[in-house]
């Protein structure tokens, strides 16, 4: 393959999930509220205890938007085949879900209500639920 064929297979990969996003449901939820932010960039500076080294924790936020008083973070995945490894993957990016709502409710004041893996491969949204 020439660098050309290359670039033009990811851009027709590329095409496909955005047309997977925007057809999604949650993609249309987003544009229902009047809030609504992509590629959200969020720095903190963390530290747990008083013996604890602080670390500063940088996150960007793929899809957030307010729904009546409270926010929904989504996160796109694009890995192949999420069906294999379903239960798997939603569990290895649950801290990361979790972290971006712990930052955007310290940055705001404000409750996360809703987080979420949209899988762009598949179309499909996934609402993860807080651990019990």
């Amino acid at each position: 393959l020439s660098n050309q064929g290359f670039v033009e297979d990811r851009t027709d990969e590329a095409m496909e999930h955005i047309k997977k996003v925007r057809a999604s449901e949650i993609w249309h939820r987003a544009l229902a509220s009047p809030r609504r932010l992509v590629e959200v960039p969020l720095q903190q500076l963390l530290a747990h205890g008083p013996q604890a080294r602080p670390r500063i924790v940088r996150a960007i936020i793929d899809l957030v938007f307010q729904e009546q008083e409270s926010w929904v973070i989504v996160d796109y995945k694009t890995t192949a085949d999420p069906d294999r490894r379903f239960p798997e993957l939603i569990e290895h990016y649950r801290p990361q879900l979790d972290l971006y709502g712990q930052l955007w409710e310290q940055a705001l004041g404000q409750r996360v209500a809703e987080k979420g893996l949209l899988f762009t491969q598949t179309g499909q949204y996934v609402v993860l639920s807080d651990p019990t």
